[in-house]
């Protein structure tokens, strides 16, 4: 029997009524937009009105829950000959959600009344099915047009009066009221007599609670009531008052679930609390101690010892945490939760007698299992009985104890939101930060006696803690047996796809604000590579902070910050500062180690020009904290604090010929740094070798070690002593036989028992002669009598008090080809942990190592002679491909992934298990030029499936992709990629590179977008190629309905590689096929979005046509006695083309059946634009009138015009000639050209307006010209920018502005400049300036294109010579407020 289930997942709907219409039974659900926004997330409730088109109308709520039901296709098949009848069922998929509407729809006041059978004018939505007739008055009620008089309005004959109640009801769901006669008599009595006085439906209830905001008088005593009221209960209750005074004589201030949590009571009604706690405490609604209770006469603005009670509101956010406890919502209301009456230690008395849980036992007997709730998991004990049930050892974790105030390794939260006092957080940080002394002199209105920001803080803390414990659970859950798992509770993997393929929302694009003050620019995506330094990345140091790590890479002159989002990471941040490009970064480790949190962090960087800068990453404004120089480019780069309190750090450079050191003194206000002075500073200078590498370790407050790895193969070790002006030799560690190109060092932090005598600090250096070496140094005060190993020199004030040894741990020799980076796993170590090393290598491997037993025997001393051996973990890397292997290395995520640094900028990522993860890329050189995605296929629109209507507009928000052209000799495509919500949080998009269709031998110029399956592109080689896509290209962008829509896309090759020897991408054969299938895996599935390797392997596109017809202007050859060949023609042209960066501009019209190219020129005859068919490939026409080369060429939006800008400053204006050629191939013309009022400098582009009536040119003078499209005269004066024009594009017009347009100019200082141009003003408005972060790092702007979103924002997309492509989503309507 087949038991396979169909992958199909449907959501099941109860509706509560006959369906007679489908289409109005979802109008009342608020449409298919409003039930996906619903099915999206498991908080949101589906909302129905059985009169949506009626503001009055009220609306009834559904739940969902989980089920586990199956969909049944039944078919009933009747033989026409013989009348046989046959049922035939299929399971089509699975239900994992169901909604009822348990609700009630409450009585409906609407806007209709009875009337006669006979009225006349009774509309159609008026009831006619009883005997009673109703009148519909609801559009007489609406103002249909603006008005501000509404005396028509209310003046209207025959209209009744209509007043609908706000509510009626306060439950929404039927509840069980006993009504009593008693209390109808003693409470209701007076309302019926006095009904028309009195303003209230039932008797006030008397509350005497005092509520005290921060700053108001402290009350002495209860109020009167209170304590009559608390007398005048009974003998329970008046017990459980006296219970909770000695509480409050205990401690002074209470959350109300830690109060009644300490009772020693089994059942507490929750009135009794409500009548007892205003007796003897105050209610803090706000502030430091917001929402907690404190003793009548206390008040903690007064004891700083009262800062362990303020509270912290924290927040389950993260929805796999959600997912993994269980939490659908707020914690159940009291009725229906079963503990509700328990407190918690009767929960513990349960727990004692209770030896297995209950849903465990009853599916052990054979019975079926109850669910447990989160919120009842404080009743379930976790231990078992191995006798009885041995298989069930592993469970015990699972079953973890949950509280509504305790927060601890064995108590998680029961609900998304919880108040929490710092005293009940059991984590060590919260600890540490209640035990340091109180800073403050007065009280804080928002933090009280704590640091500025502690919630935030705080909160990381426990959200990173709750992550690791819930971790720390999954592995022991994996034992228990299937049968006990919910499969409705248990974590399933989310979908990821290419967002364009389902036709998604676009609205929750994952981007960063540029401005402060609003988002009307937001960066959706950058695509930064990393520059091929070896040591340009940088990972923080911190564990269990709630807040993710970030990756600080060097990218040409930026300094970007990366970190994970859905654990996809993406950067979210760019610094400018450096003039020349970033050769090294590295953040300062905390002088505590890796397990302190810092949201703020220092970090260093240097670059070509010999610039070192000090930053200030994570505060309200990133900032440059000093700026150093050295003589020549900067190698390498570190820094530490030398004292507990970080207000002084070590800086240490390395260039060419010195080793820079200085000792910075940071100015704090408010534990935030400000600024940075140098108070020393010492040179090491070298005239034989060169440093490559450098560390420094702090061993005193006073004494540093400087390691270096010397070009020498030696690595230096230097002590530096503050105040002195010399850093001398200590000693050397040797054994290398070439290079030292990377080091790394790290100290084992172990605990206090056993102690472990003097610091251990482990250096491990990795050389061009393929080996690791791992030395062990150790810092003793005392003689060292007995010791062995290498005495390393101390300066004179420690070395009769203590001594430094190093020894050589081991050597590694695991790779094939030269170690590029180290890096140590910075985890708190014991003294019986095993220490991990990572490392990188031109081999293309990424190993993990660590030592087969522990550096420490069981008594804390080091192990001297030491039997075991450094073994391969894991080794992860590319094999085969184009890749160069690996400049560097870091640990990432807290240690659950490794990053390896490609030469190529790219960084690929691995889990430390070996599974592929997400790949950060980007163009390592400058970007040319780049073309938006044309949504045609065969020369007609694509057909969706995803939206049923004609109007796709909502689907095609954004285009299917963006292509890239760079001089890194790569065409790249981006685009969205989804990756599907869950819990509360929306789906994430996030822009990524999906493929690389193009690796190129010559530096790309320009690409242009033929359609979605087609592209051409030009290089160097001064020849053009047509790309179409691959069948894997097609069916990971587009569904399968729709490839079937479209013959052009049924016949595609399945891939394409390109030759060893060869620059065409050509067809994949069968044999070639089956050996990558063999040789990568990923290309049966590739993953998206896709890693390096896949991008390189499994993405490209065919190549179909080759452009041959521009000179490649190659100077003539004569030949002289001796067969010596001498250049004797165009010999300075030549000179000239390699001296300077070649141009080549390609333009397609919208029809897609003519382009215009255009080559690089120094001369007339070359300076021509060839117009190519694009039905056969063949040229059509030759375009001649400029002189140098034309630098860009765009089709008017009619495709009868086109514009061209040279280089020679002049611009061309080219006509169609309709009676010549054929309808689609026209001949085109020279309409009209510059005349004496034109450009001074380079015109560098050019761009129509949105009506085609005239077309704008932007050159190197700063000026923006408008010109008409048909008598070709200037419009206007021109418009002066500040700065030299290099790109520009025109968007839409701007939406409630009909006279006015969106650009954008790119200028040659990397900026972009956002302009609102009028034709009819003749004005040029500047709307917004992008800031120096988020620009093109001070090198131009290379390319602009704009593609509209919907009718009020726009995407901008940018390439500059810095090889960053950026994204840009523009409101222009809100920026014209």
């Amino acid at each position: 029997m087949e038991s396979t289930l169909p992958s199909r997942e449907f959501f099941v709907l109860r509706y509560p009524g006959i369906v007679n219409n489908h289409e109005r039974a979802i109008e009342t659900l608020g449409g298919l937009q409003a039930l996906n926004k619903t099915f999206n997330s498991i908080t949101r409730r589906l909302r129905l009105s059985f009169r949506p088109e009626m503001l009055f109308a009220k609306p009834v709520y559904g739940d969902h829950r989980s089920t586990t039901s199956l969909i049944i296709l039944a078919k009933q098949l009747r033989n026409k000959r013989t009348g046989e009848i046959k049922l035939v069922a299929e399971v089509v998929g699975t239900a994992t959600r169901l909604y009822c509407f348990n609700g009630m729809v409450d009585f409906q006041y609407g806007p209709f009344q009875k009337a006669a059978a006979s009225t006349p004018g009774q509309t159609s939505n008026e009831s006619s099915s009883s005997q009673d007739n109703f009148q519909v008055f609801y559009d007489q009620l609406l103002v249909k047009e603006p008005s501000r008089v509404l005396d028509s309005y209310f003046a209207t004959p025959n209209m009744p009066l209509f007043l609908p109640p706000l509510l009626f009801t306060r439950l929404d769901q039927p509840t069980v009221y006993c009504y009593s006669s008693r209390f109808r008599m003693n409470q209701y009595v007076e309302l019926e007599q006095n009904s028309q006085q009195h303003p209230y439906h039932r008797k006030e209830r008397k509350s005497f609670a005092i509520f005290v905001n921060f700053g108001d008088p402290i009350p002495e005593a209860a109020h009167p009531g209170a304590l009559l009221a608390v007398t005048s209960q009974g003998n329970q209750t008046r017990k459980l008052a006296r219970d909770v005074e000695k509480l409050f004589q205990h401690r002074p201030i209470w959350s109300k679930a830690a109060l009644v949590h300490s009772l020693k009571w089994k059942r507490i009604r929750e009135f009794a609390i409500k009548t007892i706690l205003p007796a003897y405490a105050y209610y803090v609604p706000n502030g430091p101690w917001g929402r907690v209770w404190v003793k009548f006469g206390y008040d903690p603005c007064k004891h700083s010892s009262s800062r362990v009670y303020q509270t912290v509101d924290y927040r389950v956010r993260l929805p796999r945490l959600q997912a993994m406890l269980c939490l659908s919502g707020r914690r159940p209301r009291a009725d229906d939760r079963e503990d509700a009456e328990l407190s918690g230690s009767d929960l513990e008395e349960l727990g004692e007698s209770t030896t297995l849980d209950v849903s465990l036992a009853a599916a052990h007997a054979g019975e079926t299992p109850e669910p447990v709730h989160a919120s009842q998991k404080s009743n379930i004990n976790a231990s078992f009985d191995l006798l009885i049930f041995p298989r069930f050892i592993a469970i015990n974790t699972l079953l973890l104890q949950t509280s509504a105030f305790l927060f601890s390794k064995d108590s998680w939260p029961d609900a998304k939101q919880i108040l929490y006092q710092l005293i009940d957080i059991d984590i060590p940080e919260v600890v540490e930060m209640l035990a340091v002394p109180v800073s403050r002199q007065n009280c804080d209105s928002i933090y009280g006696w704590m640091p500025n920001d502690y919630q935030k803080t705080i909160r990381a803390l426990m959200t990173r803690y709750l992550e690791t414990w819930v971790k720390m659970s999954n592995q022991t859950i994996e034992m228990i047996p299937p049968e006990f798992l919910d499969p409705m509770t248990t974590a399933r993997p989310r979908r990821a796809f290419i967002a364009y393929k389902e036709g998604l929302d676009y609205t929750f694009n994952y981007s960063d604000p540029l401005d402060a003050c609003s988002n009307s620019v937001v960066c959706e995506y950058t695509a930064a590579a990393i520059n091929s330094r070896p040591e340009c990345i940088s990972v923080q140091h911190f564990h269990h902070s709630g807040v993710a790590q970030t990756l600080a890479y060097g990218s040409s002159r930026a300094i970007c910050l990366a970190t994970m989002v859905n654990n996809d990471i993406r950067v979210s941040k760019t610094i400018f500062g450096h003039l020349d490009t970033v050769s090294c970064v590295r953040w300062v480790d905390s002088f505590k180690g890796p397990n302190v949190t810092k949201f703020e962090s220092c970090l260093v960087s240097g670059s070509e020009d010999g610039d070192v800068k000090l930053w200030n990453i994570g505060g309200k404004l990133d900032k440059e904290l000093i700026s150093l120089k050295v003589p020549s480019a900067v190698i390498s780069v570190h820094a530490v604090y030398t004292d507990e309190s970080e207000s002084q750090i070590v800086l240490a450079a390395a260039s060419k010929e010195q080793i820079t050191v200085w000792t910075l003194g940071l100015s704090l206000v408010d534990g935030e740094v400000t600024s940075a002075v140098a108070s020393n500073e010492i040179a090491i200078t070298y005239t034989s070798y060169t440093c490559l590498t450098l560390r420094l370790w702090s061993l005193t407050p006073n004494l540093l070690v400087l390691f270096s790895g010397m070009s020498s193969g030696n690595t230096e070790v230097r002590t530096i002593s503050m105040g002195e002006s010399s850093a001398p030799i200590a000693g050397s560690l040797q054994g290398h036989c070439d290079w030292i190109n990377c080091l790394d060092c790290i100290q084992m932090y172990p605990p206090t028992e056993p102690t472990v005598k003097g610091q251990q600090i482990l250096v491990a250096t990795g050389s061009k002669d393929t080996q690791i070496r791992i030395w062990h140094l150790n810092f003793l005060e005392g003689p060292g009598e007995g010791l062995k190993g290498q005495r390393l020199h101390l300066p004179a004030s420690y070395s009769s008090s203590h001594i430094l040894l190093s020894r050589l741990e081991s050597v590694i020799k695991g790779h094939n080809h030269s170690v590029t980076g180290l890096a140590w796993s910075p985890v708190p170590w014991s003294p019986t942990s095993c220490p991990q090393l990572l490392s990188a290598s031109a081999d293309k491997t990424l190993i993990i190592w660590a030592p087969s037993e522990p550096l420490f025997s069981n008594g804390g001393e080091a192990n001297l002679v030491s039997e075991g051996a450094w073994l391969e973990q894991v080794s992860v890397g590319t094999v085969g491909g184009k890749s160069l292997g690996f400049l560097g290395c870091a640990w990432g995520n807290y240690n659950n992934e490794i990053y390896g640094h490609g030469f190529r900028g790219d960084l690929s990522t691995w889990s430390t298990d070996g599974e592929p993860r997400i790949t950060l890329t980007g163009h390592f050189n400058s970007v040319t030029d780049l073309s938006w995605c044309r949504e045609t296929i065969d020369g007609a629109p694509i057909k969706s499936v995803a939206s049923g209507d004609e109007d796709d507009s909502f689907m095609r928000a954004y285009p299917a992709y963006l292509l890239t052209c760079g001089l890194d000799s790569t065409v790249r495509l981006h685009g969205l990629f989804y990756t599907e919500g869950s819990g509360c949080s929306p789906p994430v998009r996030m822009w990524r590179e999906l493929a690389r269709p193009q690796l190129h031998g010559y530096e790309m110029n320009s690409v242009v977008s033929m359609d979605f399956i087609h592209y051409i592109s030009a290089g160097d080689e001064k020849v053009g190629r047509v790309f179409s896509a691959t069948e894997s290209f097609v069916e990971q962008f587009l569904s399968e309905a729709t490839i079937q829509a479209h013959p052009g896309l049924q016949h595609l090759p399945i891939a394409a590689v390109q030759p060893e020897q060869g620059l065409s991408n050509r067809p994949m054969i069968e044999a070639e096929e089956q050996e990558l299938i063999e040789t990568n895996p990923e290309y049966i599935k590739p993953p998206y979005p896709p890693t390096e390797s896949a991008l390189t392997e499994t993405t490209l596109w065919l190549e179909t046509n080759k452009l041959y017809g521009h000179s490649n202007e190659r100077p003539r050859v004569f030949f002289c006695a001796g067969g010596v060949e001498l250049i004797v023609d165009t010999l300075f042209s030549y000179c000239e083309l390699l001296a300077t960066k070649p141009v080549y501009s390609l333009a397609l019209n919208p029809q897609g059946t003519l382009l215009a190219s255009a080559c690089k020129a120094a001369k007339e005859e070359l300076a021509q634009i060839l117009l190519w068919r694009t039905d056969n490939w063949q040229i059509h026409q030759t375009l001649r009138f400029h002189r140098l080369t034309v630098s860009r060429m765009c089709f008017n939006a009619a495709g009868d015009k086109l514009v061209s800008v040279s280089r020679d400053r002049t611009w061309a204006l080219w006509k169609a000639d309709v009676g010549s050629g054929d309808g689609k191939h026209p001949n085109f013309q020279l309409f009209r050209h510059a005349g004496k009022n034109t450009h001074s400098r380079i015109i560098w582009a050019c761009a129509w307006s949105p009506d085609n009536k005239a077309f704008f040119t932007a050159s190197r003078d700063r000026q923006i010209m408008a010109w008409h499209s048909e008598s070709g005269e200037r419009i206007g004066s021109p418009w002066s920018l500040s700065e030299p024009i290099t790109a520009f594009d025109v968007g839409s017009t701007i939406s409630g502005h009909t006279t006015a347009f969106l650009a954008a100019a790119g200028f040659e200082t990397g900026g972009i400049e956002l302009l609102a141009i009028s034709l009819t003003n003749l004005t040029c408005t500047s709307l917004f300036k992008v800031p120096a972060d988020w620009s093109h790092m001070g090198l131009s702007v290379n390319c602009l294109a704009f593609h509209p979103v919907n009718k009020e924002e726009s995407v901008l997309a940018s390439g500059g010579a810095d090889g960053m492509v950026r994204i840009f989503k523009i409101n222009p309507s809100s920026l014209m407020k």
